[in-house]
């Protein structure tokens, strides 16, 4: 009896071992499966855009809209221009009961290539209305005040006013109107916070 006993045992030994260690193979798995499913801090996430995000871009949109203004002068010439631009308070000016001849006007479409006399392409579109405004309105003269800071020697800054000057007033003239009816001046660096200004004043 006990040999067959000992017999049966060596038998079964070892079928009981191989259940006893798949079952303990199995639930590792299952732990592991589960550890799978915790997202870690590593995930990546996405950043939802808020409603001040599209308030700012909204915001941007309308700054960046300019209201243009056409109007038609005696005699037929058209001007296209910017609300509230230079072009805009000249004409208010020419069409006033009472006339301020101290008023300044600021030519915000006038540019220089930095550094030089040379005026860059952007700036035909004042010039072409400044010329129908001269030719229209034949009786006045101006007077065309440059200010440069693009030197660290103020006399080199004067001397570049004064040749923008001249240069502003060489493509006017070269437009039609009369040498005569303009006057340059170059301020040097003035106390402009830009590098360059250019002011128009009428005589």
């Amino acid at each position: 009896m006990n040999n067959l006993f000992g017999l049966s045992f060596r038998m079964w030994s070892p079928i009981i071992f191989s259940i006893i260690t798949i079952s303990f193979l199995g639930l590792i798995g299952c732990a592991g499966d589960n550890s799978s499913d915790t997202p870690s801090d590593d995930s990546p996430t996405t950043t939802v855009p808020t409603d001040d995000t599209n308030e700012a871009t909204e915001n941007t949109e309308e700054t960046a809209t300019v209201e243009m203004r056409i109007v038609t002068l005696p005699g037929g010439l058209e001007i296209k221009f910017a609300k509230g631009g230079f072009e805009d308070a000249v004409v208010q000016f020419l069409n006033a009961d009472e006339q301020d001849f101290d008023q300044e006007f600021v030519m915000d479409g006038i540019a220089f290539k930095e550094g030089s006399d040379i005026i860059l392409p952007e700036s035909q579109e004042q010039i072409n209305n400044l010329t129908a405004l001269l030719s229209t309105y034949f009786d006045y003269k101006v007077e065309l005040e440059i200010f440069s800071k693009e030197n660290e020697d103020v006399n080199a800054d004067k001397v570049l006013s004064s040749n923008r000057a001249k240069a502003l007033k060489s493509a006017l003239v070269a437009k039609g109107v009369e040498a005569k009816r303009i006057a340059t001046k170059g301020s040097g660096q003035g106390s402009i916070s830009s590098k360059q200004k250019t002011i128009m004043v009428f005589k």
